[in-house]
C-alpha cells in the first residue's frame, strides 16, 4: 500500500517541536509508545497531548496528523492493483497503526480509502499483527469465515499466524506479482500452508472457473520498524 519515510515524518516534527531529533525518536518510537499506540492504549487526545507536554509541540491534532502522513508513500501500482480487484471481491485494509495514522490517512491519502474497505486498524482491534486475536477481531468486523478471507502481506510471521487463524495467505513481493492475482493466474497450491502441511480450503470458484476468495485482505503495514513499506 504504501513505502514507509519516517526520516521525512521526523523531520517534520523535529520543526514542529522543542526537542532534538534524537529526543523525539526516543520518546516516540525506542520508548515503545508508538507500539502502545497501535495496540489502541492511548486516544488520539492523549497522544497529542503527551507530544505537545513532552515535546513541545505547539500545533493542534490535524497538524499532527500532517507530519504523520508524510512517513507514508502510496505505491501507486497497488492500489491499481487494489482497485481492480474490486470488480470482483471486496478488498480491504489490515494495517499495524495508531490512532493518528487512521484519521489522517484517509485525508492526506484520499487515493488509499477509495481503494480499500473497511479498512481496519490494530488500534481499534486493541491487537497487532501477527496475534491471534488481531485476526478474529477482524473476521468480527468484516462479517465473513476465514477460509473466505485472504491476507497479502510482506511479513512471513503475519502470513504463518492468518493461516494459523483458517486465512489464506499470499506473499507479497511486488505490485506485479499481487496483479495476476486479480487475472485469475495464481493457483490455489501458491497460497501458503498452515503448520503440520494442513493446506488452507480452497476459494470458491467464478463463473469463469478461477479460484477467487470473496475477501481479499492487504495486509498494507505491517509492524516492523525497519521495513521499507507499512
Amino acid at each position: 500500500m504504501c513505502r514507509f519515510r519516517p526520516e521525512r515524518r521526523l523531520t517534520a516534527l523535529t520543526a514542529a517541536c522543542n526537542a532534538t531529533a534524537q529526543e523525539i525518536q526516543a520518546s516516540l518510537w525506542d520508548s515503545g509508545f508508538d507500539a502502545a499506540c497501535d495496540r489502541g492504549e492511548f486516544t488520539s487526545h492523549e497522544i497529542l497531548s503527551l507530544i505537545q507536554h513532552d515535546l513541545g509541540f505547539s500545533g493542534g491534532y490535524e497538524q499532527l496528523g500532517q507530519i504523520w502522513a508524510l512517513a507514508f508513500e502510496p505505491d501507486l501500482s497497488v492500489l491499481a492493483v487494489a482497485r481492480a480487484l474490486r470488480d470482483r471481491c471486496r478488498v480491504g485494509l489490515l494495517t499495524n497503526n495508531g490512532p493518528i495514522p487512521r484519521d489522517a490517512l484517509p485525508v492526506a491519502y484520499p487515493q488509499i480509502a477509495a481503494a480499500f474497505s473497511p479498512m481496519i486498524f490494530s488500534c481499534d482491534l486493541r491487537a497487532v499483527k501477527p496475534e491471534p486475536e488481531v485476526f478474529a477481531a477482524a473476521l468480527r468486523t468484516l462479517g465473513e469465515p476465514p477460509e473466505n478471507v485472504l491476507l497479502v502481506d510482506d511479513s512471513a510471521a503475519n502470513l504463518e499466524a492468518a493461516c494459523s487463524a483458517g486465512l489464506k495467505g499470499l506473499p507479497f513481493a511486488n505490485a506485479h506479482r499481487w496483479s495476476a492475482i486479480s487475472h485469475g493466474s495464481l493457483a490455489v497450491n501458491r497460497c501458503l500452508r498452515c503448520k503440520g502441511g494442513h493446506k488452507t480450503p480452497p476459494p470458491r470458484a467464478t463463473q469463469d472457473g478461477r479460484p477467487t476468495p470473496r475477501w481479499r485482505g492487504g495486509g498494507g503495514a505491517h509492524g516492523a520498524r525497519g521495513s521499507g513499506r507499512r
